[in-house]
């Protein structure tokens, strides 16, 4: 009798791991015939598109997710280059779930690519796919997130790229972003762009590479230190911009602001340089702590030929960016190669020089005269 408890414990034990790989993990050797995503799909309803599966998405204009969809793991989304703006757009109730695993994951990417989901738009090995191939998704409302999901050569829409992010709390963990383009312009957006006041950004162990512009945000929004910039089976392989590109925000950085991420520096822009990046903003009111962490670089670049880079306008009274003493920090000019590299993506075409940017300013500085501008040993190139 026990030992016939013990074969069923047994036996008990082997199924229950059975269920739970199961749950875990889907196994996609091969793809089902492809699906064509139509006029005739009804995203106004919750739509669930399945593991295994290759989903074309040929029609011909934009497809406005206004419930749930739900992608499984293993499902493969494909877009052809229409000319149309932006391919998906979740608003209102909307929102995408990707749930990708490991092993299995959610890919979007072009109908030219052959080697994810087969020959889907049946032209054997006419085309190859390339950055640009396909238009942007735009995400207006909050409850999306994508887990486990690459996206791949897109780019074609009308800011290059590939998501527009106006809502707070899209969470994007162990995504990849690559062969894609974003705006070589400093002003222009990356390919993954947050704007509209969007500064809960949760993007966590992401890998960006062989971009042209990774990841562009508001100086509000705050960024962990998980993610990587370059292509993790062949590390040479970068962005060209390889940089965080961050733009002035009219209601200041807010009560607080972490930037962590060292690998790539962050890249402060504005058109004249007394639009600062101001954690002065609302220290009048309430305290206001950015906190840099160790070996983080900040960059400052100007969208005005006419003007230098703008700087950071701080409170003593009420401010602080703390961890500005640690090792590797530094606040420099856009054409500094030395720090953080060539972020600007031009070679040895430009040096950086004194004056380049405005420098860390103190908007409390009449209680501590003579001046307003910090001289710390790691501030570089700065006018003041």
């Amino acid at each position: 009798m026990n030992r016939s408890i013990l074969i069923l414990a047994a036996l008990v034990g082997i199924l229950t791991g059975c269920k739970k790989d199961n749950t875990n993990s889907t196994s996609c050797a091969t793809h089902s015939p492809v699906v064509i995503v139509d006029g005739s799909f009804d995203f106004t309803q919750p739509v669930t598109l399945h593991s295994c599966t290759t989903y074309y998405f040929n029609w011909s204009s934009q497809y406005s997710i206004e419930n749930t969809l739900t992608i499984e793991a293993g499902a493969i989304l494909k877009f052809p280059n229409t000319g149309i703006p932006f391919v998906l757009q979740a608003s209102g109730n909307g929102k995408i779930l990707s749930n990708g695993t490991k092993d299995n994951p959610v890919i979007f990417t072009s109908d030219k690519d052959d080697t994810h989901g087969g020959d889907a738009n049946g032209d054997g090995t006419a085309t190859t796919p390339t950055a640009g191939d396909w238009s942007y998704i735009v995400i207006n409302s909050q409850g999306s997130q994508f887990k486990y999901t690459q996206f791949l050569y897109n780019g074609s829409g009308n800011d290059l790229a590939l998501f527009e992010i106006t809502a707070d709390g899209i969470v994007f963990d162990h995504c990849t972003f690559a062969h894609c383009k974003g705006d070589a312009a400093i002003t222009g957006r990356g390919v993954l762009s947050y704007s509209g006041g969007a500064t809960v950004a949760p993007v966590t162990n992401c890998v960006f590479y062989d971009n042209i512009k990774p990841w562009s945000i508001n100086e509000a929004t705050s960024v962990d230190s998980s993610n990587i910039f370059h292509n993790p089976d062949n590390p040479s392989q970068k962005n060209t911009y390889n940089g965080i590109f961050v733009s002035e925000y009219s209601t200041g950085t807010g009560s607080s602001l972490s930037w962590l991420e060292n690998e790539v520096p962050f890249v402060f822009y504005a058109y004249y340089h007394t639009q600062f990046m101001d954690a002065a903003h609302n220290a009048a009111t309430s305290p206001v702590t950015v906190t840099v962490g160790p070996g983080v670089i900040i960059k400052f670049a100007s969208s005005n030929p006419g003007d230098y880079a703008p700087g950071i306008r701080i409170r003593s009274d009420n401010s602080q960016i703390a961890g500005k003493d640690l090792a590797g920090v530094y606040f420099t000019s856009y054409k500094d190669d030395a720090h953080g590299g060539d972020t600007n993506g031009d070679g040895s075409a430009t040096s950086p020089a004194q004056g380049d940017w405005d420098g860390v300013y103190d908007a409390a500085a009449l209680i501590n005269p003579p001046t307003y501008y910090y001289s710390w040993a790691n501030i570089l190139y700065a006018a003041n």
